[in-house]
């Protein structure tokens, strides 16, 4: 049952007529639930307790939405996975990746990169995001960098 707090009075007849009642008989609150009658001074501490409530009832809610946006995302990511192990060209892997994961990681765009360690190379293959390809030396630019890490840190784990 919602807790409903509804001011009695004997009149309604204006706005300053119930101010003054308020003030001269003390209004009371009923809680229909309950059918307890409540004076202004639990109408004041209801008043406060819903004060410092409220920031954690705000929080909560940001919580559940960032909840659901991972569930999202979780589900894409499943999604994509599924879809990646239908493929059975490079070509469509690429397409998948670049078509699908913006959209579940909520980025402009993807671009996946192959790496040759024998040539010492970063590569990206032609797509519509990438018409004539990318292709860097492990180190170079910001993708470059990233293999070079990556295989930094794979070799010093044995």
């Amino acid at each position: 049952c919602a807790r409903v707090f509804e001011f009695w009075s004997h009149s309604m007849a204006s706005h300053a007529d119930l101010k003054q009642q308020r003030r001269g008989a003390g209004a009371v609150m009923r809680n229909s639930c309950l059918g307890a009658a409540l004076d202004h001074f639990a109408k004041a501490a209801a008043e406060a307790l819903q004060a410092s409530i409220l920031p954690v009832v705000v929080k909560l809610r940001e919580s559940m939405m960032t909840l659901l946006a991972d569930m999202h995302q979780h589900q894409g990511v499943t999604q994509i996975t599924q879809d990646l192990g239908k493929a059975t060209e490079v070509a469509q892997l690429v397409e998948i990746m670049e078509r699908d994961v913006p959209t579940v990681m909520g980025c402009e765009h993807c671009t996946l990169f192959f790496v040759s360690e024998e040539l010492g190379e970063v590569w990206a293959p032609p797509s519509s995001q990438v018409p004539g390809g990318i292709q860097m030396n492990i180190g170079e630019g910001v993708a470059g960098f990233a293999v070079e890490e990556a295989l930094r840190q794979r070799d010093s784990d044995g």
